[in-house]
């Protein structure tokens, strides 16, 4: 049997480490927090809430009702589906054109849940609530990359 090399070893262990990160951490801890998302109502204009996702340099928009109830996201992928059918899009309730039931996950769960649930549902964003589905923020591919956990 062939000794295993110093630079073997520690990729194992590097691999290691990072998996057990992976099943340890929880989604709560990696979600963007609440200064960094770009919120929005269901009444709020279209290019309000593209306006709210370029300055808070997101790729979607949670929206929720008064009590921070969520009720969906809008995504750059919603708006660029959108462009290719309708004209003065910018002008519209985004609520129209979020996706309704988005993909979620509780606080509560670990990282590796939530990269399961990006993967089969191949989205790039998903949101974090409590059991009372409040919006508690949103993890984004990059979050995870960003963490070391992809």
């Amino acid at each position: 049997m062939r000794a295993m090399s110093a630079d073997v070893r520690s990729q194992r262990l590097t691999l290691g480490i990072g998996l057990a990160i992976l099943l340890a951490i929880s989604a709560a801890s990696i979600a963007m927090d609440v200064k960094s998302r770009a919120d929005a109502a269901w009444v709020d204009g279209t290019l309000d809430v593209l306006r709210k996702m370029t300055a808070k340099r997101n790729g979607a928009a949670v929206i929720e009702d008064a009590e921070e109830a969520l009720l969906g996201i809008f995504t750059h992928g919603d708006l660029v589906r959108l462009f290719n059918d309708k004209t003065g899009l910018a002008m519209e309730e985004v609520g129209k054109y979020m996706t309704k039931k988005p993909v979620c996950i509780l606080e509560s769960a670990f990282a590796v849940e939530a990269l399961a649930l990006l993967r089969e549902h191949q989205v790039d964003e998903i949101v974090v609530v409590d059991h009372a589905n409040k919006v508690r923020g949103t993890i984004d591919v990059q979050d995870l990359s960003r963490h070391h956990l992809l």
